[in-house]
């Protein structure tokens, strides 16, 4: 998977060496309009997840402060979906703890997986969040994904997606969470977790008592 963001790097990738000079500039714009676009989204999710988050009390859980927001642009091909995970391994490098790396890539790659294998829609986008313990924090983590098939083009023949995401992460305020609504939206975490828990109640109680952790 290439970063459109490195667009030299895009040029030299992607253009032939032999291609005339019009075709070449002809190239070129086109990955600029690609990162154009990209960028667009980025500032607009940025925007929107922040806003949600200012204004989560009434909503979903609200948080204490917003601690980091990565965002990234990406082309690549649908039929390399083993690419997800290695960017995902790349993006998230720094912006989570080791311990729980793996916990933040299943969630994300397993609510992005449909954006990937569905090529029918032109254009697609997947919004979550999830709930991770982390250290001595309950943190909240909320992604937006959004992919658009591009169209045939001989230069860039083997990379058809181009894929936008934003994620943030915040701690959240757990005075102003109830427990059903905890339980319920950690059990994700929780299967991750603990693959070899799969009975409802085992799950639910984990989740119980992580909430009694951050919440007392």
């Amino acid at each position: 998977m290439i970063i459109i963001n490195k667009m030299k790097k895009i040029t030299e990738a992607l253009i032939p060496k032999n291609l005339s000079d019009e075709l070449k500039n002809e190239s070129q714009a086109y990955l600029e309009t690609l990162n154009d676009l990209g960028k667009s989204k980025i500032n607009n999710y940025k925007e929107e997840i922040k806003i949600n988050l200012i204004d989560s009390n009434d909503k979903t859980f609200p948080v204490n402060a917003i601690l980091s927001v990565i965002s990234d642009i990406r082309i690549c091909s649908r039929k390399h979906t083993d690419d997800i995970g290695k960017t995902l391994d790349e993006i998230l490098k720094g912006f989570i703890s080791e311990e729980k790396e793996h916990v933040y890539k299943t969630l994300i790659s397993n609510s992005i997986e449909p954006l990937f294998t569905n090529s029918d829609n032109t254009e697609s986008e997947i919004k979550d969040y999830f709930l991770i313990s982390e250290d001595r924090f309950l943190n909240r983590l909320d992604f937006v994904c959004w992919t658009r098939n591009l169209k045939p083009n001989v230069l860039i023949e083997n990379l058809d997606t181009i894929f936008v995401f934003v994620i943030y992460k915040s701690t959240v305020d757990m005075k102003k969470v109830h427990a059903n609504d905890f339980i319920k939206a950690y059990m994700k975490t929780v299967k991750i977790e603990n693959p070899d828990v799969d009975k409802v109640h085992e799950i639910a109680n984990i989740s119980f008592e992580i909430y009694k952790k951050y919440r007392y």
